[in-house]
């Protein structure tokens, strides 16, 4: 699924510009899952940094993700405590979405 959605995306970059760009995605999502949350520095706007965890189902599987985003001045004077306050609010979704009622 991730092969497609990304060769749609970049269907129209030259072909080794596209590997390079899986090839750094990749490394960058196998950093993102040993360490659990993901950090966009200032790479999709500049002077914004974002972090974000994945929100599990009963499965194991993602269901979604709660992040936030700041400005980067504010991002890096405390990512520590934004770290933490993302991992325990995706925890916490994802303990209320386990022990939710099925319908």
């Amino acid at each position: 699924k991730r092969k497609a959605i990304l060769a749609n995306a970049l269907a129209d970059m030259p072909s080794r510009k596209r590997k390079e760009l899986i090839d750094t995605l990749k490394d960058e999502l196998d950093i993102t899952r040993s360490r659990g949350w993901s950090l966009d520095q200032a790479q999709t706007e500049h002077g914004i940094m974002g972090i974000g965890a994945p929100v599990f189902d009963s499965s194991g599987n993602v269901y979604g993700a709660l992040g936030v985003v700041a400005p980067t001045f504010r991002m890096e004077r405390s990512q520590e405590e934004y770290v933490r306050a993302v991992q325990s609010s995706a925890q916490e979704a994802t303990s209320l979405l386990c022990n939710m009622p099925i319908q």
